[in-house]
């Protein structure tokens, strides 16, 4: 196995030394103390690192040859005075209270030398990611525009990790950022709807920008352009304690060199963090940044990088810094990337899968990516052979299929009757199609509701209204719902019907579609109405799995339960979808949260005591905050004490981090080649940290694995046997068997869920 990581010389045994300043004016906390940092570094070229002394975060450090001369820094409001200690102070990376200044010190002064040495650039706010200079890639991949206005920039991000035993390292990520050519400005005098599609507004986004501004490129939200207005005709405006007669008189006071006119447009923007709401800029220094759901495919795809061309690249981005990255008066990189030893890595074996009639799928003999490729194959090879693992003995046996009028009748029958057969094959099951038209989709869910007992629907809706999705949902509360467009269908039924006259060019891909079409809506339907296409054998080492999230912009908490104890046929899933009413933003307010547990685990505490479930591995996605893991604790002796809960339950708390770290990258050698790991493959940073690569060579085509990081909390466990259950609950894939799933079963699940209320709660407001 090979990581991304590079290793700093000399490993555990690394010193520094250091002088200490003072920070006089202001009490500083941790946050201001290392953005104070981060400005120092920026505006003199001299690394700084924040320290915590004294029970307070007012005292920094550099590497003591490095003076900082200028007595006071303002930041923001705010004036705040250095004041040298003199004396100086040798620091040591195997000192666990000088560990972390040494790692942000070198940090910093990597940052720094990026900036001196290199020509990328960065955005103010994001210290740590950096962009190419010029564009590697160039389109116009919508002709009727006739301009090429999509840019797609390297974008390089680092990230620090300290490795138990090995010392601290360095890993730098590459991606793909893509920027419009074309400005704020130029779309509003002649495409107004190529920017509204790019910036994603007609699905109420915002519109994310960077501001080119006179003392760097910064991030901001579009709010409005004033087409009304100029620089020179904004009217009079106050900054701070100043008043200036117009926004071009400011800048010209404020920034003299600054290339702006006094006829140039303005736009209304927002940026991250500010007091004001909207500010006005020049509508000429902003350009759009470019999501890659609004980009086609075809160009999506260059952020999809291979390990071995991401190899190149970060090998490109150190020789740029060469042999002292961090400056001469700090320690170099050793040759080449970490290369961990068999007691640090390992691969996870994937788990025998049983199906319909008890047929078990065995996981592949060899280690290897054509084995596995084969295995993943097989997963529907034995469903559509053997059919589904388990079908409740109450499943319904009708279903609605519910279409605009528009919709040909003889697609919407063939449509119903190709679903109700393959449920038929995969459940043995006979379904009756319910096949009905309607003129407008509120009628249509008002007839459902007063008409008919609640059951499964299958909605096609016309995908003018963003809004429609999420209404059909509400109206239907009550019903399983499978919702799709009549776009999809019709495009998918196109490829299908030239196929089968005689039209299509590629051969019998528009029949492998319409298939794969078909599949994908069954999968999905079948879930919903309590089937389980296959399972996992044997059990896992954890009789339940909860899963804690909380939704985009905190509105959301979510808590779900997995149920599958030793002496259970099939898993029992529970969930608590709540508004977060609390004001905090990423911690759960203790009482909200022991509320909620406690509903979640009434509500399957005869589940729990028939099976006698004993132990539960808690996954809170992302950092834990505040008072929730004295929470978890009170819940569990709460249950203890009303005997749903044994004395001697056994439960660990991990934090499950699905989008940060994403940094770190482990793959392997084949030859001279790189490639990516197989699913199942982990890396033990420390004794209590570790990452996982849940996707892989045997089903990741494209790109390279991103693993999730995983670190214990709170109670001494055996890290590898959770990574195992992680693992193990990631290969519940039954929307699509064949392809490796990076997030467990039941956090898929509430990801889902507090998505589809996150939007809900946006398309209202």
């Amino acid at each position: 196995m090979e990581t991304n990581l590079k290793e700093i010389k000399f490993g555990q045994g690394l010193k520094i030394k250091v002088r200490k300043y003072q920070l006089v004016g202001e009490s500083m906390d941790k946050h201001n103390a290392e953005r104070f940092c981060t400005i120092i570094s920026r505006n003199t070229g001299i690394p700084a690192a924040p320290y915590f002394s004294n029970g307070n975060w007012n005292t920094i450090i550099t590497e003591y040859r490095l003076y900082i001369k200028k007595r006071s820094f303002q930041i923001d409001e705010l004036l705040i005075k250095v004041e040298s200690l003199e004396e100086t102070f040798l620091f040591g990376l195997s000192d666990i209270h000088t560990r972390n200044s040494i790692i942000q010190l070198y940090k910093r002064a990597l940052l720094t030398q990026v900036l001196k040495k290199t020509d990328l650039w960065t955005i103010l706010g994001m210290p740590s990611i950096f962009y190419e200079k010029d564009p590697f890639l160039k389109s116009d991949f919508i002709k009727k525009f006739n301009v090429s206005d999509i840019q797609g920039f390297r974008r390089f991000e680092i990230a620090d990790q300290y490795i138990e035993g090995k010392g601290l390292t360095f890993a730098i990520n590459v991606s793909t950022a893509f920027f419009t050519s074309l400005t704020v400005d130029d779309y509003h005098k002649g495409y107004v709807d190529r920017f509204n599609q790019l910036a994603g507004r007609q699905k109420e986004q915002k519109g994310t920008l960077m501001y080119d501004g006179p003392n760097g490129r910064s991030k901001c939200y579009f709010k409005q352009y004033r087409s009304d207005m100029t620089l020179s005709t904004t009217g009079e405006m106050i900054v701070g304690s100043q008043k200036y007669a117009s926004l071009y008189e400011y800048y010209k006071v404020v920034a003299p060199n600054y290339d702006i006119k006094p006829g140039d447009k303005v736009a209304c923007v927002s940026f991250p963090n500010m007091k004001e709401k909207q500010v006005l800029v020049p509508a000429n220094k902003l350009i759009l940044r470019v999501m890659n759901d609004a980009l086609d495919r075809k160009m999506s795809q260059h952020d999809k990088i291979e390990p071995g061309e991401r190899t190149k690249l970060i090998n490109k981005f150190w020789n740029k810094l060469g042999n002292m990255p961090f400056g001469s008066n700090f320690a170099p990189v050793a040759t080449g990337c970490f290369n961990p030893g068999p007691e640090q890595c390992g691969i996870i074996p994937l788990s025998p899968l049983t199906f319909g009639d008890h047929r078990k799928l065995q996981p592949p003999v060899e280690m290897k990516d054509y084995a596995y490729k084969k295995h993943y194959g097989n997963r529907k090879n034995y469903l559509q052979n053997f059919g589904c693992f388990y079908v409740p003995e109450t499943m319904q046996r009708e279903i609605h299929f519910v279409y605009p009028k528009h919709i040909d009748e003889h697609l919407a029958d063939f449509f119903a009757k190709e679903c109700c057969a393959m449920i038929e094959k995969l459940t043995k099951v006979k379904i009756e199609p319910i096949v009905q038209s309607y003129d407008l989709y509120d009628l249509m869910t008002s007839e459902l509701v007063s008409s008919y007992e609640p059951g499964m629907v299958v909605f096609a809706f016309d995908d003018f209204d963003s809004l429609t999705y999420f209404n059909i949902r509400f109206e239907l509360k009550d019903w399983q719902l499978k919702r799709l467009t009549t776009h999809e269908l019709k495009r998918s039924h196109k490829g299908y019907k030239d196929y089968k006259e005689g039209y299509a060019r590629n051969g019998d891909r528009g029949l492998r579609n319409w298939e794969g079409f078909v599949e994908q809506n069954v999968l999905d339907i079948i879930q919903q109405m309590g089937c389980l296409p296959y399972m996992i054998q044997p059990k896992l080492n954890y009789d339940m799995q909860l899963v804690i999230d909380i939704s985009a912009k905190s509105k959301f908490l979510g808590l779900s339960l997995f149920m599958f104890g030793k002496t259970m046929q099939i898993p029992i899933y529970g969930e608590n979808i709540k508004a977060k009413t609390d004001s905090k933003s990423e911690e759960i307010a203790r009482p909200f949260l022991e509320r909620y547990l406690k509903e979640l685990i009434n509500q399957n505490k005869e589940v729990i005591q028939r099976h006698k479930l004993n132990s539960m591995l808690i996954l809170r996605d992302g950092k834990d905050c505040g008072e929730e893991f004295k929470a978890i604790q009170s819940v569990i002796e709460w249950f203890k004490k009303l005997g749903v809960f044994a004395e001697d339950f056994k439960y660990d708390f991990i934090e499950y981090h699905k989008s940060t770290l994403k940094q770190i990258k482990i793959w392997e050698k084949n030859g001279p080649n790189h490639v990516n790991c197989l699913e199942g493959s982990y890396l033990l940073l420390d004794r209590d940290t570790g990452i996982l690569n849940t996707t892989g060579a045997g089903t990741l085509h494209q790109g390279t694995a991103s693993p999730l990081l995983i670190r214990k909390k709170y109670m001494e466990c055996d890290l590898v046997k959770v990574l195992e259950d992680i693992f193990s609950t990631s290969q519940l894939n039954f929307s699509s068997p064949r392809v490796s799933q990076r997030l467990t079963y039941p956090a898929k699940r509430t990801d889902e869920q507090l998505k589809d209320k996150m939007a809900q709660e946006i398309l209202r407001f």
